[in-house]
C-alpha cells in the first residue's frame, strides 16, 4: 500500500532524474491529488492481471484522470475490462497508467 506522500516523493524523485519531464511530474501530481490513493490496488490489479474487475468506481475516477482509457467494442480485448452493465464499454489500459504505476514501483 503506498499513501499520497511516498507518491509524491517518488514523482518527485523520478523527475530530478530524467525519467519524467516536468509536464509529466506536474500531471502525475495533479492526478495522484485527484485519485483516491487507497484504491491504487485496484488499478495495478487492473495492469497486472487478464481478469481483474475492479470497481466500477474505482475504474472510473481512474479514467477522469487518464490513467486507463474507455473502451468501446464487441469483444473483449486482453487489456481491456468490460462493465457487466453496459455492453461492449469498458476501460483499457494506457501507456500513461503503466508509467504512473512503473514510478511508484507497483509495476514491473
Amino acid at each position: 500500500q503506498i499513501n499520497k506522500v511516498d507518491a509524491l516523493c517518488k514523482l518527485f524523485i523520478a523527475y530530478c532524474k530524467n525519467k519524467i519531464s516536468y509536464q509529466e511530474c506536474l500531471n502525475f501530481v495533479y492526478v495522484s491529488d485527484q485519485i483516491n490513493i487507497y484504491s491504487i490496488n485496484s488499478l495495478q490489479e487492473f495492469y497486472t492481471s487478464n481478469s481483474s474487475k475492479g470497481s466500477q468506481y474505482d475504474m472510473s475516477s481512474f479514467l477522469l484522470t487518464g490513467l486507463v482509457s474507455i473502451y468501446f467494442g464487441n469483444t473483449l480485448e486482453q487489456k481491456a475490462w468490460v462493465s457487466s452493465n453496459l455492453s461492449g464499454i469498458g476501460f483499457m489500459r494506457n501507456q500513461s497508467g503503466e508509467k504512473f504505476l512503473k514510478i511508484l514501483e507497483l509495476l514491473d
